[in-house]
């Protein structure tokens, strides 16, 4: 039992999301979303890859560049890399292409579905992944300051 865009999109409907952009293949599909009025794929907006027929979805959070004002990229990416090893449920990854950082939420369906209120859990991550990096980006911020003195 795979997961379908229609099913998809009644779940993004229930968490009151607006969908941006939809795509699909035969057995490939994207739909992105919003939960906050957007019209356009930003930081507050979220990205739901349907693969292998529906067997296996991710969820991506597109949190932006790394390049962050008073951290070095290499404290910043081993701060992600230590959050990753200490969480039980998504992972922090970085695209070296494009220099964005996302926090991805991977589910094997295989013969399942996935059910509304999982939905939800997933999307209340992401929208806490958001405020977990904020708060490492703060934490890297005041230790370099700190350092310096």
């Amino acid at each position: 039992m795979a997961m379908t865009t229609d099913e998809i999109k009644k779940y993004i409907d229930q968490v009151g999301g607006n969908i941006i952009k939809e795509a699909g293949q035969d057995t490939f599909s994207v739909i992105a979303f919003s939960k906050y009025n957007n019209t356009t794929e930003n930081k507050d907006s979220y990205v739901i890859y349907l693969q292998e027929n529906g067997e296996l979805i991710q969820f991506v959070s597109g949190i932006g560049s790394s390049n962050i004002g008073g951290v070095s990229k290499s404290d910043f990416l081993e701060a992600l890399l230590h959050h990753n090893s200490e969480t039980k449920f998504g992972t922090w990854d970085y695209n070296k292409n494009d220099d964005q950082i996302n926090y991805t939420v991977e589910i094997p369906l295989e013969d399942n579905t996935l059910t509304e209120k999982q939905f939800k859990r997933i999307v209340k991550i992401l929208e806490s992944s958001t405020i977990e990096l904020l708060k490492i980006i703060h934490e890297l911020q005041n230790s370099s300051t700190s350092d310096g003195i």
